[in-house]
C-alpha cells in the first residue's frame, strides 16, 4: 500500500484505495468473489486510470463484508 497511486486526492480529500488483490487478501475471498459482489452491488469498485480500485473506507465499513 506504499504505492502513491493508491492514495488520491479528489476535491481536497485524501482517499486511500486498495487493488483487487489487496481487497481479496483483506477479506479472505477470491477475486472472482469480488467480481460477483460488484455485479450484485455489494461492493463497487472505481476504475481510475485503467485500474480497478476499491475505496479503503468502503471495504472496512461494509458490515456485510467484515465479520
Amino acid at each position: 500500500m506504499g504505492n502513491p497511486l493508491n492514495r488520491l486526492s479528489i476535491t481536497g480529500e485524501d482517499t486511500e484505495y486498495l487493488t483487487r488483490n489487496e481487497v481479496s487478501k483483506v477479506l479472505n475471498v477470491t477475486v472472482q468473489t469480488l467480481n460477483n459482489w460488484r455485479r450484485e452491488g455489494v461492493l463497487n469498485p472505481l476504475k481510475i486510470g485503467g485500474r480497478v480500485l476499491y475505496r479503503k473506507e468502503d471495504v472496512y465499513s461494509n458490515s456485510r463484508l467484515v465479520a
